[in-house]
Order: C-alpha cells, then sequence, then structure tokens
C-alpha cells in the first residue's frame, strides 16, 4: 500500500508541475499543496524503519514500477526550467526522501 500511495504522490506532483506551464512561483505552490495533501504519507515515511523495506520496495518495483518510474520522470521533466529556483527546491525537498535522509 506504501509503494501505491507513493505512486499517487508523484503522479499528484507531476501533474502540479506540469500545470504550472513554468512559471516556478506556481511550480512551488502546487508542490506544496501536494505536500500538504500527502502530509500524513509523507510523516510515515519520514518515520519509517523497517530494514527489510529495501527489499521489498524493489519486489514491488520489479512488478509495478513502470508508473512510479513514469511520474518520477515527468517531475523531473517539469521541473528543469525551475531547478535552481529556491522555492521549488524547498517545496521538492518535502517530497522526496533527500530531505528526510539529511534531517536529523
Amino acid at each position: 500500500m506504501l509503494m501505491e500511495e507513493l505512486t499517487e504522490l508523484f503522479g499528484a506532483a507531476a501533474s502540479a508541475i506540469e500545470s504550472a506551464g513554468g512559471d516556478c512561483a506556481a511550480m512551488a505552490a502546487g508542490i506544496h499543496r501536494v505536500a500538504h495533501a500527502h502530509g500524513e504519507l509523507l510523516e510515515r515515511l519520514g518515520r519509517l524503519d523497517d530494514p527489510d523495506v529495501e527489499r521489498r520496495s524493489h519486489i514491488w518495483m520489479d512488478a509495478h514500477g513502470e508508473t512510479l518510474s513514469a511520474n518520477a520522470t515527468r517531475m523531473h521533466r517539469g521541473s528543469e526550467p525551475c531547478h535552481d529556483h529556491r522555492g521549488v527546491q524547498a517545496a521538492m525537498d518535502r517530497i522526496t526522501t533527500r530531505r528526510r535522509a539529511a534531517s536529523p
């Protein structure tokens, strides 16, 4: 279920990024809205302490990862024009593991 929810989160983020049409402020706001709407999921991911999660996520990705990967690609391509925009960077940090891994 967790991976399905993550796929949904990435799909919503990709749609928000694409709908901004290159407007970096709108893109940041859209990503923040997605992060807020999926706050409970992001909290669970931040607290995740399961030594077996990597193995299980690889199994899930082998079977269902096309959609998650497609959404991640949409996010990356759509956000490229705003790659250096601080607002977009801050918003992306809310929905990626990069922020959680860097947190103390």
